[in-house]
């Protein structure tokens, strides 16, 4: 792992700059984080609607406007943590019990808490792989995967 201690000394920074932007500590609170989680933003299921489109479109995703949306707040998250007085470890672990996404339709993707998992996904390091911007869709894993699980019988 790590060395823990840079990521304590940015967390204490963050900390200290209340003038500055909380849209900016965030994202630098972010970028800290992914330097110790390469699964950022795990997807761990799907909503109904994503789902019922894929099956709409017979699993052709680029004919569906999707996106991984997280369960918690993201800002609500960073507040948390430099409102607290979380040890760097306890911040770590902290940010990855949060850090949970669930594949959904863009219109879902909503700042209001009514995100709901309809079909839970156990996170694989094989499927749905995330990547600096954006994570793996590919058409012989996990479109492979969504048909088999969801397609018809």
């Amino acid at each position: 792992m790590k060395d823990i201690s840079l990521f304590a000394e940015t967390l204490s920074l963050l900390r200290r700059a209340k003038d500055w932007h909380i849209s900016t500590r965030q994202r630098m609170l972010e970028h800290a984080y992914s330097e110790f989680n390469n699964d950022d933003w795990t997807i761990v299921g799907f909503t109904k609607a994503f789902i019922d489109e894929m099956k709409e479109n017979d699993f052709d995703h680029s004919r569906v406007k999707y996106c991984r949306s997280h369960l918690f707040k993201r800002r609500d998250t960073a507040e948390n943590v430099l409102n607290s007085d979380m040890s760097a470890e306890e911040v770590l672990n902290y940010m990855e019990s949060r850090d949970k996404t669930v594949l959904s339709l863009r219109s879902e993707n909503k700042d209001d808490g009514s995100l709901k998992i309809e079909y839970e996904h156990e996170p694989s390091p094989d499927l749905f792989i995330s990547q600096y911007i954006g994570f793996s869709m590919r058409k012989k894993h996990e479109i492979v995967y969504l048909r088999e699980r969801f397609g018809p019988k």
